[in-house]
């Protein structure tokens, strides 16, 4: 798949997530793994609802922006989407949202362990509630 596409899919799920209501505000962030080093990322402070294809920034895998328009800068999470990458090579993308469900348990300090859907607990297993940091 080339790049314009990529950067078309990474806009597509975004307006999806926030179209769902799953990202409020610039929350929530999208990565893909373009192979040899390099990773396509949202930008910082940017909607994921409102991306455009000249948004996207391509990174290495150290962060360092290795394409932009100029306008945009990597997420301030994407070292955390890299390690997720660098300790995981069949991961091929990662989206991070706030899905307002799943929020509340975190506020709750629930875990997402109850068979409520029993399909994502077969695939995904049970989703833990990492302590507040």
């Amino acid at each position: 798949m080339d790049y314009e596409t990529q950067r078309r899919l990474i806009c597509e799920l975004g307006r999806r997530m926030w179209e769902r209501g799953w990202v409020a505000s610039n929350d929530g962030n999208l990565s893909r793994r373009l192979g040899e080093g390099l990773f396509l990322v949202t930008p910082a402070g940017v909607s994921k609802g409102f991306l455009t294809t000249d948004m996207p920034v391509v990174v290495d895998s150290e962060g360092r922006v290795v394409e932009s328009s100029g306008a945009y800068l990597p997420s301030s999470e994407t070292p955390l989407h890299l390690e997720c990458y660098r300790r995981r090579g069949d991961v091929g993308g990662i989206c991070h949202a706030h899905p307002p469900a799943s929020t509340a348990f975190a506020c709750a300090h629930k875990a997402l362990d109850a068979s409520i859907l029993g399909e994502a607990l077969m695939v995904l297993g049970p989703v833990p509630c990492a302590p507040y940091a």
